[in-house]
């Protein structure tokens, strides 16, 4: 059974306005303005912290290595020459999405242990030829290391280089 429903509508009397049922064009446009304005902003930040997330997946891949030189010291009384040495994999089996490899080696004159860790070339925001040095010292029973870094696009005033690798290019093999 089907019923027929009326619907009254409201009269207007003569001199009332009526009640606004959505937005004004201008209203709309000065939101989108505003949207515009904050991406504007944000989109550069944003951008910003996605890529130095991806220079912290090289120091995330090169811990195992840190750990292998640390304990070779430990057991040999000298830094290893190569990852084989270390016991750890091939340089170029340890990579990531945007790491092709992680070398133990000898780097510089005179020669000094480190480790090497070549970024993927990305034109538009390291570059393609970036790298990422650790250097180890054995200092009594502890081992520190020492971060520099090469041919970064923006050089030193890059905002990718991360804060634990501060610019000593003078000392980068």
């Amino acid at each position: 059974m089907v019923r027929s429903v009326a619907i009254k509508s409201a009269k207007i009397r003569p001199g009332c306005k009526r009640l606004q049922q959505g937005l004004t064009l201008i209203e709309l446009m000065i939101g989108v303005a505003i949207l515009g304005i904050l991406a504007y902003i944000a989109l550069p930040i944003y951008t910003s912290y996605i890529e130095r997330a991806k220079i912290s997946e090289a120091f995330s891949l090169v811990e195992t290595a840190k750990s292998a030189v640390a304990e070779y010291h430990a057991i040999n009384g000298k830094f290893p020459d190569s990852n084989t040495k270390a016991g750890i994999a091939n340089h170029n089996d340890i990579k990531g999405a945007y790491v092709t490899q992680v070398k133990i080696g000898k780097y510089s004159r005179p020669s000094r242990p480190g480790i090497r860790v070549r970024l993927t070339g990305n034109d538009k925001t390291w570059g393609r030829r970036a790298k990422i040095f650790l250097m180890p010292s054995a200092q009594g029973g502890s081992i520190s290391w020492n971060c520099c870094w090469k041919h970064f696009n923006d050089g030193a005033d890059s905002l990718l280089i991360p804060k634990l690798c501060p610019d000593k290019i003078n000392s980068c093999p």
